[in-house]
């Protein structure tokens, strides 16, 4: 019920209240000592004239508590037997319906507007937009979600990769009831691969997928789960293998170098070797695509290079200006691999040279910082040298653009010698992919899966617009806006229409993403909304308060009230 409450300010109205008070008094003595008849109905009388005179004055408004309000939020997804039930164990709770054809709302933020006073909100939906999220972030509710979500809810996978290198495809697959079910990757070919999920209700199972594409170019895949009706489509771009150019320097000729210059032209690398044969004697080789001679203070000759492979008796020798030279190379982007000794692996002295200690204020890097320090290790070989354990794999370290790597890993033309082939081009293959500078360099980033019909956050570096091209030949212009951090943040998030592979051009070159159909990822988003709502649910927020309507009492009332006393008085007086 309404509690209602006369807001009268006695202390800005005591002159007028003490006046009036003053009137009655007086009038009433003055009744009594006439020894005028009807004394009652007169103090009755002056009564009814003090309350008219104190209302005019007053003018005293009314304030009324609005009562609290409690709402269940359904979409079409919630089961009408849940709503029922919900109704039942929630007493007077109202039931809304979002986004319905009949007796619904448009979102949470037209309840509120309507109802001002909601002191107790449920969810029992997931059809919710960004503007409900919005909402649901700053004020307390209840998540009481009446089915449960089956199917891949978690889904990672390799979205570009350069031919020959091996793309992984995983993720997580929740059980509705303990089942047994076949998921096949399926590609152009047709099925590629596939595997069978141990379902059980509630738990979630995992799977992995490796696959080598055989040619570059754009590939479509498919996740396909048996007895599911949506069939998953995401896509991988393989591009062709970039030929690197890579500076070979050493104080003395070695095998490790000499195989590791073989190796290059393999992988049809550019390349160049500078050593010293003697104290005063150097030799220079080198292929074609490399211009002008070696000096390690020559910073023009240095900068053509996307990778410097040394020792680090070599790096040692240079000079303090040839030292600073080399890191200012790496900083801008140019990848260092220091062939670290075997005593001082761990303690190398390029670490307080070039100051190398990450910090993710200084740069932005595809890679993940999680695995840095990096040991190089796969799950099918380890690189071991001797049976010391401290010299397994390289250590990658962050500097900037750049990359620096501490080769632990001596003498790795001895897996050569042993016809271990396969271990030695892995390794170099990894470590090179990781440290040399990246020429094809994104200057935005998508996320992960990109929706149809949804908005697509684009974090950009360093960019004022960019172009999208739809499949169908469509083109739209985004433009940025500078946010506060070193990324940047597209103002009008862009909306892909269409599914299939879409063409970015930033105006420095094209980033392709395949955009995948909303429809089929339906429970993948849905656990994904489902996990930020209960982030919500759980933090700590201020309750709506209870509010009050201010209205002002009709001032014709006091009129009459006054009225009715004078008129009571002018009888007594005639009688």
């Amino acid at each position: 019920m309404n509690k209602l409450h006369i807001d009268i300010h006695w202390v800005n109205h005591l002159p007028l209240i003490l006046g009036v008070f003053l009137l009655l008094a007086l009038g009433i003595i003055f009744h009594i000592r006439q020894r005028k008849p009807f004394v009652a109905t007169s103090i009755l009388a002056y009564l009814l004239i003090g309350t008219g005179l104190l209302g005019l004055g007053l003018k005293p408004s009314i304030l009324k508590e609005v009562s609290a309000d409690s709402f269940l939020v359904i979409g079409q997804d919630t089961p009408k037997d849940s709503v029922a039930v919900f109704q039942k164990r929630y007493d007077e709770t109202s039931v809304v319906t979002l986004r319905a054809e009949e007796k619904s709302i448009e979102g949470l933020d037209y309840l509120f507007a309507e109802n001002p006073n909601v002191s107790s909100l449920r969810i029992a939906t997931l059809e919710l937009n960004d503007a409900d999220v919005e909402v649901l972030s700053k004020i307390p509710f209840e998540l009481s979600l009446p089915y449960a979500i089956s199917g891949i809810i978690d889904f990672e996978q390799d979205n570009q990769i350069e031919l020959g290198e091996k793309a992984t495809i995983s993720g997580n697959i929740i059980g509705d009831r303990e089942d047994k079910k076949m998921l096949y990757l399926k590609g152009a070919e047709g099925i590629l691969d596939s595997t069978q999920i141990a379902l059980k209700e509630g738990k979630v199972s995992t799977f992995k997928f490796e696959i080598y594409p055989k040619q570059a170019g754009l590939w479509k895949y498919e996740l396909d789960l048996e007895g599911t009706a949506n069939i998953l489509d995401f896509g991988i771009e393989v591009f062709a293998p970039q030929a690197l150019k890579i500076l070979l320097v050493n104080n003395s000729p070695d095998f490790e170098f000499k195989f590791l210059k073989n190796w290059l032209t393999e992988k049809e690398h550019d390349w160049a070797y500078h050593t010293a044969v003697s104290k005063e004697i150097y030799n220079q080789e080198k292929t074609k695509g490399i211009n002008g001679s070696f000096s390690a203070k020559n910073q023009k000759y240095l900068e053509q290079f996307d990778l410097i492979i040394t020792t680090q008796e070599y790096f040692e020798k240079l000079t303090s200006s040839s030292q600073k030279k080399w890191d200012k190379l790496v900083k801008n982007g140019i990848g260092l691999i220091v062939r670290g000794s075997s005593e001082k692996a761990s303690v190398s002295p390029i670490l307080k040279n070039i100051k190398l200690q990450k910090d993710s204020k200084e740069y932005e890097t595809d890679y993940d910082l999680a695995i840095s320090p990096w040991t190089l290790k796969t799950s099918e070989m380890k690189f071991e040298v001797s049976t010391s354990d401290d010299l397994i794999g390289s250590e990658v370290v962050f500097r900037q653009k750049g990359k620096v790597a501490i080769n632990r890993v001596l003498n790795t033309y001895v897996w050569k010698l042993y016809s271990q082939k396969e271990q030695y081009e892995t390794y170099w293959s990894e470590l090179i992919q990781l440290t040399a500078r990246k020429n094809k360099v994104k200057s935005f980033q998508f996320p992960n899966l990109v929706f149809n019909n949804q908005k697509t956050e684009v974090n950009a570096d360093g960019l004022k617009s960019f172009k999208i091209v739809s499949p169908s030949s469509k083109e739209e212009t985004y433009y940025l806006n500078v946010r506060e951090d070193l990324a940047k943040h597209t103002n009008n998030s862009p909306v892909f229409e269409e599914q299939g592979w879409h063409a970015v051009d930033d105006g420095h070159g094209i980033q392709n993403i395949y955009v995948s159909s909303s429809e089929n990822w339906k429970t993948y988003q849905k656990y994904a909304l489902y996990q930020q709502l209960l982030d919500l649910s759980q933090l700590e927020k201020q309750s709506p308060k209870i509010k009050e309507i201010q209205e002002e009492v009709s001032q014709w009332w006091f009129v009459a009230i006054l009225m009715v006393g004078l008129s009571i008085l002018w009888v007594i007086q005639k009688l």
